[in-house]
């Protein structure tokens, strides 16, 4: 081979690059990704021809790891506004249509496949950040110097976390096609949730160790280990995981109109200022996230004062995003001492109100039964974590791990906003991978099931 072109953007999903071979396949994901010229990496014109030999220095590992964390701060403005329409932290008013946010809303596209939606997108980029940093780790290893640790350990823990919102968003039996170095595509069979989440464990031990002294790294790596071993089941690992991290620790992400994503949270003149509300109630189960009195409006969800209710947590040209906090942490071990809810193992709402103390408001007391008890933890959950991403996961940890019937959690409707309503929301629970990996993936057969 003489040179590799540069292609258009690809959909990718995991049969996403069946037509690469070997090391080239790296070069097309990396083009693929549009890597910004605000990341300081050079961006080759589209079309051009590259030598394949470019890639094996450090300064091509660079790049890579560079794409790896282009792909993963797209991935999450995907994943955390589709799991926000998709459960009751934003609600969709508009039209009816199949790939509207109102089909998303009513959880209509999950098992659709429409190109485009989403939840669909999500897939694409988490693949392509974990595909890219898998690719990035080996190149600096190869290539790069002692100084490159950290971005090692960085490029573990991404890979990690991308696993873990994979299984957190998606059906049980999730295929990850590897893409090695020196070889052609591996793909794989469908992975249930809890190898998903197993997966993510031991790459966040990996991004732990290759951290070394670097709290930003290894903060971000015990909190995504924690929040995966609390997704097993295993409260007390996790718990002892996250004893370290400090409250007040973020690890967050920049949006630019280059780096995409902002659209969504932008204040004016798009979609969320016009089609996307908050709402108390959605569905008959959703949360009470508006003060009748605005003074009294909790400062971890921020909206409008007047209906319609827009967000304002998330909102103008450029932002910083938090994907990981310490507060998480003490959600964590509250969680872990609260087991069983019945007769809790310590002081599960200590954690919960030293985080509270953080932001200035008041220390709860026990409710005193263990159903008040998960509720006022998966409450503080909910206000704590709006709007990045967890929703969706405290949904199906619900049902799974605390034995809730599935319509006390997920809205049910009926709802009418406006001139649209929904008359009732679909029997679907969890998103499914786009049509495209079962199509190409000949050791992928779809969903084992599609339950919470």
């Amino acid at each position: 081979m003489k040179g590799l072109r540069l292609l258009q953007r690809p959909m990718l999903h995991s049969g996403f690059c069946r037509s690469l071979v070997g090391m080239f396949a790296i070069l097309v994901l990396l083009s693929g990704c549009a890597i910004d010229r605000l990341l300081n990496s050079s961006e080759p014109v589209e079309g051009s021809v590259i030598d394949p030999t470019a890639v094996k220095t450090r300064e091509g590992g660079l790049r890579v790891y560079r794409a790896a964390m282009l792909g993963f701060t797209r991935a999450f403005v995907e994943v955390a506004y589709s799991t926000a329409i998709f459960t009751d932290e934003l609600t969709a008013v508009d039209e009816f249509t199949n790939n509207s946010p109102t089909a998303l809303d009513s959880r209509h596209v999950t098992i659709l496949g429409l190109p485009g939606i989403l939840n669909d997108l999500a897939y694409n980029n988490l693949h392509v950040a974990r595909v890219n940093a898998a690719q990035a780790i080996t190149l600096l290893q190869k290539f790069g110097s002692r100084q490159d640790s950290l971005l090692i350990g960085e490029s573990y823990a991404v890979q990690a976390q991308a696993i873990v919102y994979l299984a957190e968003m998606f059906c049980n039996g999730v295929p990850l096609t590897q893409v090695p170095f020196d070889g052609g595509l591996e793909y794989t069979r469908g992975l249930s949730t809890n190898e998903l989440f197993e997966a993510a464990v031991a790459l966040f031990d990996t991004a732990i160790l290759y951290a070394n002294d670097s709290i930003r790294v290894s903060e971000f790596a015990k909190i995504g280990k924690g929040r995966a071993l609390v997704n097993l089941g295993r409260y007390d690992e996790a718990r002892d995981i996250v004893r370290d991290v400090q409250s007040s620790y973020l690890y967050s992400l920049s949006y630019t109109n280059a780096t995409g994503g902002v659209p969504f949270w932008k204040g004016t003149d798009h979609q969320n200022q016009t089609i996307i509300e908050i709402i108390n109630g959605e569905g008959g189960v959703g949360m009470d996230w508006i003060a009748t009195d605005h003074a009294m409006q909790d400062p971890r969800v921020r909206v409008t004062a007047t209906s319609p209710h827009r967000q304002q947590k998330l909102s103008g040209a450029s932002l910083s995003v938090s994907v990981s906090k310490g507060v998480e942490a003490r959600m964590i071990e509250a969680e872990a001492l609260l087991q069983p809810p019945n007769s809790p193992s310590g002081d599960w709402l200590e954690p919960i109100n030293i985080a509270r103390a953080t932001v200035g408001l008041a220390a709860l007391e026990d409710p005193g039964t263990s159903t008040a008890r998960i509720d006022l933890l998966f409450r503080e959950r909910a206000f704590w974590f709006y709007h990045e991403g967890h929703r969706l996961a405290d949904y199906r940890r619900l049902v799974r791990q605390y034995n809730r019937p599935v319509l006390t959690v997920y809205p049910n409707g009926p709802y009418t906003r406006g001139a649209w309503r929904i008359l009732a929301y679909d029997a679907n629970y969890v998103f499914s991978p786009p049509r495209g990996e079962e199509i190409n993936n000949h050791l992928y057969s779809g969903c084992t099931d599609l339950q919470p």
